[in-house]
């Protein structure tokens, strides 16, 4: 396992320990390209709910005994029928928004 790989696995352990004490949710923003760099984002109407009519990333609540990497995909899978790849970039949690 390189130093990113071990450095991203145990800020996922250290994100994921918090969750017992607030409401976790994901977001995601999807990225492609046509020459190799980040040049396109996807998004979603939002069409319920907070945000109504705004444009968004994908996302939802974690559930119980789910990493936030786990919700990530299956959020994306359910939401747009997408599945991550490899190498597809990973940046991290925004918390307390409040």
């Amino acid at each position: 396992m390189s130093a990113t790989e071990t450095a991203k696995a145990e800020l996922a352990r250290e994100i994921d320990a918090t969750k017992d004490t607030a409401r976790s949710y994901t977001v995601i923003f999807p990225f492609g390209s046509d020459n190799g760099t980040r040049t396109q984002v996807l998004l979603g109407l939002k069409k319920r709910g907070m945000g109504v009519g705004l444009w968004n990333g994908f996302g939802g609540k974690v559930e119980p005994e789910e990493t936030f990497d786990e919700c990530a995909h299956r959020e994306l899978k359910v939401v747009i029928g997408a599945t991550l790849i490899a190498g597809g970039g990973w940046v991290g949690p925004l918390n307390n928004l409040n």
